[in-house]
């Protein structure tokens, strides 16, 4: 059964992808805090969902979850801060380049779970899943990832806005090209390590601590608590 979700998890992933590059206009300042806010109106049609269906194994109220699990609160402020890293770093550079890196989060959430796990003395708990067959499976991903985003950029990308790099590359303006390549690619690896501690950190509470429909309706709804906090923000800007 995980394959028909993980599956579906990757369409939805690449469908979102596209989204955010779209959505990730140069001409709008605000553009990635809009985004954060549609995410968390997301996070409250979710979390509606799977309350009202009672798929929760729990009863417990979000205030007592928040306080008897702070880790899922750490796990969440990781996902949300990930994906204000990642929308920046599309305004400044291509998907081509972000992509790639942002997706190296999968290679550190499995060097993660091994520091984690090391940490608390319990790695007798994962050293069954860490074969040398699933290292080299990591890496040969990780090469089809950056080949494929390769195929994106001279396939797929012209349709899309330009990035403040491509802009001043097209410009003639080299120096601020680099400029804005590095900065875009410092975003997008501090958005692949925030992503990768989310899922070392989720892995660790859906194990020991919450269901995971609990763990699904607290996550959402702290999203959307997260995204009415950036509507405030940008509502006073």
């Amino acid at each position: 059964m995980w394959i028909i979700w993980s599956c579906i998890s990757i369409l939805l992933y690449a469908l979102c992808e596209i989204y955010q590059k779209k959505s990730s206009k140069i001409s709008e300042p605000h553009s990635e805090s809009k985004l954060l806010i549609w995410f968390g109106l997301f996070g409250l049609l979710v979390a509606f969902v799977v309350s009202i269906f009672g798929l929760r194994e729990t009863n417990e109220s979000f205030i007592t979850m928040a306080i008897e699990n702070p880790t899922i609160v750490l796990s969440t402020i990781f996902y949300f801060v990930s994906l204000l890293f990642a929308f920046l770093s599309l305004k400044l550079i291509p998907v081509s380049i972000e992509a790639p890196i942002a997706n190296t989060c999968g290679c550190l959430s499995f060097v993660g779970a091994i520091i984690l796990f090391t940490l608390l003395g319990e790695y007798e708990k994962i050293a069954e899943e860490v074969t040398l067959v699933k290292v080299i499976l990591v890496i040969v991903i990780f090469v089809i990832v950056i080949i494929f985003s390769d195929i994106y950029h001279d396939k797929i990308e012209d349709g899309v806005e330009l990035s403040e790099y491509e802009i001043n590359k097209k410009l003639g303006n080299k120096s601020k090209a680099v400029y804005y390549a590095v900065l875009g690619i410092i975003l997008v690896i501090m958005s692949a390590i925030f992503d990768a501690a989310n899922s070392v950190v989720s892995y660790y509470i859906l194990n020991e601590v919450a269901d995971s429909n609990d763990y699904l309706y607290f996550t959402n709804l702290l999203f959307f608590i997260f995204g009415v906090i950036v509507w405030v923000y940008i509502s006073i800007k």
